[in-house]
């Protein structure tokens, strides 16, 4: 079975559609690093013109099968397939990823994701944004968080329900990177199977359930 057939039939399991639609906020910063670079600083023009230019369309279209999406546990989710090579490749380095959309832009400006020496030595001498989530000393040591609005950000990490399915999350992997937009995960490969993708979506859902949407 070839690599298109495989991602319609876990798109078919999960029960989803297998979209090519490359949305900018979802799909697109994982596909190529330029895109990524524009979509980390939040410059959505330039990542919508990245899309229109013939070189990184051919590219992507060379190894974008498609992103099966649809809702899983009341969210929005895309699974996809994408490279990290900045260039083109004979062979290159394969990525799955899981997008779950938020209902709702938390509007924190936060970054969580694994902690490494880097951000322990800027949180050890006061650098960046970083905000500590009081009492909880694990999580501390799993994760790095950043945040524009430091005041909402400890308040919303004082749940004790989040930061255990945080914890969750990053017992489980440390590639999780969470958003004002999304929870993303990935792990090198071609294709995950569908027990192990709903197996990662039920743990998002669960944290995704404790952050704030307006009533």
């Amino acid at each position: 079975m070839d690599a298109n057939a495989q991602w319609s039939k876990l798109a078919v399991e999960l029960g989803f559609q297998l979209k090519r639609e490359i949305r900018p906020f979802v799909e697109l910063p994982s596909l190529h690093k330029m895109a990524e670079r524009a979509m980390k600083k939040g410059d959505l023009k330039n990542a919508e013109r990245l899309l229109k230019n013939p070189m990184i369309t051919k590219l992507m279209s060379s190894n974008f099968i498609g992103s099966a999406t649809g809702l899983y546990g009341g969210y929005e989710f895309a699974v996809f397939r994408s490279t990290h090579s900045g260039t083109p490749s004979p062979n290159p380095a394969y990525y799955i990823n899981i997008v779950l959309l938020f209902k709702e832009k938390c509007r924190l400006g936060l970054e969580i994701q694994k902690n490494d020496i880097f951000s322990k030595i800027k949180k050890a001498i006061g650098l960046g944004s970083y905000v500590k989530i009081a009492e909880n000393h694990m999580l501390n040591e799993k994760v790095s968080i950043k945040a524009n609005l430091k005041d909402q950000a400890r308040k919303l990490l004082s749940n004790k329900l989040l930061q255990d399915k945080l914890l969750n999350l990053y017992l489980f992997s440390n590639t999780f990177e969470i958003s004002d937009r999304d929870i993303r995960y990935s792990e090198r490969g071609e294709i995950i199977d569908k027990d192990k993708a709903i197996k990662i979506m039920d743990m998002m859902v669960e944290a995704a359930k404790n952050f704030p949407v307006k009533g």
